[in-house]
């Protein structure tokens, strides 16, 4: 029984460990010029629609050119949380 809690303890932790670093470092990976990772946030690349020269988020709209590539592969957006607007989006995953 001890060695079953000391083993979830330690699977709990090396996992614990893995999400923080994760989370941690691709917060890093939002650029200044966009946000500087205060107002982003990871979302579906399935959400993102194309509407000709803009994206398209949950009714946020952007232009395409405001498009910033995706480090981790993955779909971000920066929304500003006093005018909500959207200040750029990351793209990944074949978007």
């Amino acid at each position: 029984m001890m060695r079953a809690i000391l083993s979830f303890l330690i699977a709990f932790t090396l996992m614990w460990g893995y999400l923080g670093t994760r989370y941690a470092l691709s917060h890093e990976d939002y650029s200044s010029s966009c946000c500087g990772g205060k107002d982003c946030h990871p979302v579906p690349c399935e959400e993102v629609e194309s509407t000709g020269p803009m994206w398209k988020w949950h009714g946020y709209q952007i232009e395409k050119w405001r498009t910033m590539p995706s480090t981790d592969g993955g779909c971000h957006v920066c929304i500003h949380n006093e005018n909500h607007s959207m200040i750029c989006i990351y793209l990944g995953g074949g978007v």
